[in-house]
């Protein structure tokens, strides 16, 4: 079928790039991220090492190193700073390439989850939903770990849908290691994707309930053991128990940076106003024309991504250590279960 809205689609797609690299090009970054990129220019030189990263002599609060996270990303980005060399714009192009890997993993869980040609064929739309998200642009202009973290996120999710389908441990072992990695690069909000099994469980009913808890005792063990060993090698152990109870639990208790537990919903709920408005606004227009059938399946495609979404958004309650940002490896999916909701009439929209 050849596609008379072809130019349409060429410039949403260009329009996202467009306003991605127009971000990326400005000079100017977030404190913490300009601490994250010196960190990982210091260990591409040599000071320092991937266990015990260096920003200063004095590091912070006293450290040994700067283990105000897990060493993975400063290890990546190192080694971007050894082929592009120290100039302002080597952590650009980091970002950009982890921005670039993000959206093809959305492409491809569209992909996966698309049961027609003409689905497939508006893959712009759940990154549009995404990136038109104001927080998702400042993370990316920005050098945050969160970037790298969406990466090995959005491979979990994706390996364990193709679980679903096909060899299914080898897949889930794939999953299982890209949670691992989610952690390694900011530490225990990367572990939401557990919760993987038990949302298809809920959502679809297409396994029973001890194969879901097997599911998730499987892809717990794998990054359970690897962190097992790694807290009974020296290095490492040292390491990750300076990042683990002198950082993260002593902050949890001792530097709050609300005053509400509530505080993310609020921020949720300004993040996803404009992709709420614009699918609400989709859905009454294409009620009034009479093409709206939201179909059951996809109803509940929906609701899994929006509920893998606030799986890795609700749990920041648990303490009053929040800042808006922490939630943006959500954000690809609550954009990809917006645009479930609508791409039947988008789709009608660009084949009439």
């Amino acid at each position: 079928m050849k596609n008379p809205n072809l130019p349409f689609i060429l410039f949403n797609v260009t329009c996202i790039l467009v306003l991605s690299i127009s971000v990326l090009v400005q000079e100017g970054m977030f404190m913490d991220a300009v601490l994250y990129t010196d960190v990982s220019r210091n260990l591409s030189e040599g000071y320092g090492t991937f266990w015990l990263p260096q920003f200063s002599y004095h590091n912070v609060s006293g450290m040994p190193g700067f283990l105000e996270h897990p060493p993975l990303v400063f290890g990546i980005q190192s080694v971007f700073f050894k082929i592009f060399g120290d100039q302002i714009f080597t952590e650009r192009i980091y970002v950009f390439f982890c921005l670039c890997l993000s959206i093809f993993l959305v492409l491809k869980i569209w992909k996966l989850i698309s049961n027609s040609r003409e689905e497939k064929n508006i893959y712009w739309l759940p990154v549009f939903l995404w990136l038109i998200m104001p927080i998702a642009f400042w993370t990316y202009q920005n050098n945050m770990h969160e970037n790298t973290m969406v990466v090995f996120i959005l491979c979990s999710v994706y390996f364990y849908l193709v679980s679903r389908k096909k060899k299914k441990y080898f897949y889930l072992s794939i999953a299982a290691l890209s949670i691992f990695l989610s952690t390694f690069s900011k530490g225990l909000p990367g572990f939401f994707p557990l919760t993987l099994p038990f949302l298809y469980w809920l959502c679809f009913r297409k396994n029973n309930f001890m194969q879901m808890i097997t599911e998730i005792i499987f892809i717990t063990a794998i990054p359970v053991a690897i962190y097992l060993i790694l807290f009974n090698l020296p290095a490492s152990k040292e390491s990750l128990n300076h990042y683990l109870f002198d950082r993260v639990l002593h902050r949890i208790d001792a530097d709050p940076t609300v005053k509400s537990r509530f505080y993310i919903l609020g921020a949720i709920a300004m993040q996803v106003m404009i992709p709420v408005v614009i699918v609400s606004s989709v859905v009454m227009i294409a009620k009034k024309k009479n093409a709206f059938h939201l179909q059951n399946e996809k109803l509940r495609s929906s609701i899994f991504f929006i509920l893998i979404g606030l799986c890795g958004s609700l749990p920041i309650m648990l303490t009053l250590v929040q800042k808006t940002f922490y939630f943006t490896p959500s954000l690809p999916f609550l954009g990809i279960g917006f645009a479930l909701l609508i791409n039947q009439p988008v789709s009608k929209f660009i084949y009439q």
